[in-house]
């Protein structure tokens, strides 16, 4: 089994950018902080399911904290959480995930081309890099191959036309937009088909998202590549799944937000009652209690400047 490495990567310019983190308080940002580095020992690296109790010993956090840290987790996106019918949460970090997964993906990748090649005497050293212009490279090395094709695997006609829907859906609302060169749209077509081939996406389920995210008002000058869209495809997939499903008046959340609501209605109609009683008494009160309660104040500002080594105030003094 292989050792994971000491160190987490932390991407310090990606955490002060994301506008989802820096809308959350600093104690969820902290408590966020303490999930990533158990996600990362997690025995599958960027997931971990446990109950709510589990999590509140884990990360050394209250349960009203961790309740706290759920709610912004749901209404920011930062990272990706669901309930199960257990009771368990389970917390998944989006990015460790997939590059965890890009990362046994391509030993799996290395593995097989050394079986491979192993019974023909080759050497077994690191797999003909995925990337057009290290596969160039290569083939210019080795002249036994007469055409690139024999490395380079083509991308497939689903992402040839995912590519063409995105740039079309693109062109629909932005007339002006720059389409993009020949190089440049073929980057499109291999992002697309990466998502296709190694995140494990359905031609359908890119085929949503295109279509919602160029036409959500937010998201439309933000997806302008496959490249954007590949890097932002689950947050795109679960807010158009919040958006589009109906919010249910019995779902637990929803409940206990209300609750939280009237709770904090009563407090302030509480305070303004409080308040209006005190306003009542007040003026109620006879010019000479209003000048003696004055002097009893005064008194005792003094009091306090005297021990502080103040000099004292005046009647009418602040």
């Amino acid at each position: 089994m292989t050792q994971k490495p000491p160190a987490i990567q932390f991407y310090v310019k990606d955490w002060l950018s994301d506008e989802a983190v820096g809308a959350s308080t600093l104690q969820t940002q902290g408590l966020w902080m303490r999930i990533l580095c158990l996600l990362y020992l997690s025995h599958t690296r960027g997931e971990l399911t446990r109950t709510p109790d589990e999590w509140c010993r884990m990360t050394g956090c209250s349960r009203r904290q961790f309740d706290e840290f759920l709610t912004e987790a749901r209404a920011l996106l930062f990272c990706y959480e669901y309930e199960k019918v257990t009771g368990n949460v389970t917390l998944r970090s989006r990015r460790m995930w997939r590059d965890d997964k890009d990362r046994r993906d391509n030993a799996l990748r290395q593995k097989t081309y050394r079986e491979k090649h192993k019974s023909n005497g080759e050497s077994n050293g690191i797999v003909t890099p995925s990337s057009a212009s290290a596969v160039a490279l290569e083939v210019s090395k080795d002249t036994s191959r007469s055409t690139s094709s024999d490395v380079r695997t083509p991308v497939s006609d689903d992402a040839i036309r995912l590519a063409k829907r995105l740039l079309n859906r693109i062109i629909l609302w932005k007339s002006n937009y720059s389409r993009p060169s020949p190089a440049a749209f073929a980057k499109w077509q291999i992002d697309l088909d990466r998502m296709l081939r190694l995140d494990k996406r359905t031609v359908q389920e890119v085929e949503a998202v295109i279509d919602w995210a160029t036409t959500d008002d937010f998201w439309q000058p933000n997806i302008l590549s496959a490249a954007k869209l590949r890097k932002q495809f689950d947050t795109l997939q679960a807010q158009m799944a919040r958006k589009d499903k109906p919010q249910s008046t019995d779902d637990p959340a929803t409940e206990r937000h209300k609750r939280e609501w009237d709770i904090i209605q009563q407090a302030q109609a509480k305070r303004e009652v409080e308040l209006a009683e005190r306003q009542a008494i007040e003026d109620a009160k006879t010019p000479e209690e209003k000048e003696a309660d004055a002097a009893k104040l005064l008194a005792f500002k003094n009091q306090m400047r005297a021990t502080l080594k103040m000099p004292p105030l005046e009647k009418g003094g602040v």
